[in-house]
């Protein structure tokens, strides 16, 4: 006979297997993949990265104990041998309903927040990654800093692994990234890609070999890397079209931390973002930045 108790009070019905399934470590683990390859490296002067050894590092928005299987966090810039800066992508408090669900407004950065973060840069060399729930504004910050990344919401270990050289960089902007308010005010609503000299253009995204140094960090917990293959050059091309969203007046945010997410989906790459093609010239070691 059917077990007509169980069908008449589905609550007390036995537990679906998504009870055993949702949040398991094998999904948990591909999220964190998901989000290693979200990142974007917009900007690496100097091959400052990867990062290697076990440098000194004066962070913002990162939890100290969990930069320690990394690095020695230290109190000030001038201690450090880098700086490490999470920072939100700016907007405005705005009235009605939506304002209480999506950020709007001015993208560029507070003038204050882009001095705190030129001082730093001045003391020691900085690498900051900004969440790009928005297009921002990043010109001012971009020539500031050594290094410059994209976060569509990761967990600090994976942009911590990608930085400190486990994984390397896959990620290709999903939009433009414009260069000025006056950009985006000028630029058609009704008109792709129509953002004036963008920053970075819709599909950038540089890359770096591996570090083969990266397993042997004091007290770091195991390698996770998604498994780069030996003898792989990636190639970049420039992008095109991007996003106009319209800046408003009021009060504009910036910020250190980010809040946790899954990474947005952004756009399919497009055609003039080259397959991985083979290559015998990379050298052994870290840090070569390919971007051709």
């Amino acid at each position: 006979m059917p077990n007509t108790w169980a069908s008449s009070r589905p609550w007390q019905a036995p537990r679906s297997p998504s009870s055993t399934t949702v949040g398991s470590p094998p999904l948990q683990e591909a999220g964190r993949s998901a989000q290693r390859r979200s990142l974007v490296l917009l900007k690496n002067d100097a091959s400052i990265l990867p990062l290697t050894g076990r440098p000194k590092v004066y962070a913002e928005g990162f939890d100290p104990a969990v930069l320690v299987p990394y690095a020695d966090p230290v109190a000030t810039p001038e201690e450090a041998d880098v700086a490490l800066l999470r920072l939100l992508s700016p907007w405005e408090e705005r009235d009605g309903v939506l304002g209480g669900f999506f950020h709007g407004g001015s993208l560029d950065f507070p003038a204050e927040r882009v001095d705190e973060i030129r001082a730093i840069a001045k003391a020691t060399p900085t690498v900051a990654c900004v969440y790009l729930e928005r297009p921002a504004i990043l010109t001012p910050i971009d020539s500031e800093v050594t290094a410059l990344l994209g976060d569509f919401g990761s967990h600090p270990d994976a942009l911590l692994d990608l930085l400190f050289g486990r994984t390397k960089p896959e990620g290709k902007l999903p939009f433009d990234l414009p260069s000025s308010s006056e950009a985006v005010e000028t630029a058609r609503e009704d008109v792709p890609f129509d953002t004036r000299n963008p920053l970075y253009k819709f599909g950038h995204g540089l890359t770096f070999q591996c570090c083969p140094q990266a397993d042997a960090v004091a007290s770091g917990p195991p390698s996770r890397t998604m498994g780069h293959r030996p003898g792989t050059k990636w190639v970049h091309a420039p992008g095109g079209p991007g996003t106009r969203p319209v800046p408003d007046p009021g009060r504009t945010r910036g910020g250190a931390s980010v809040p946790s997410g899954m990474p947005h989906p952004g756009l399919s790459p497009p055609d003039h973002i080259s397959a991985p093609e083979p290559s015998s010239d990379l050298p052994p070691g870290c840090g070569d930045t390919r971007h051709e």
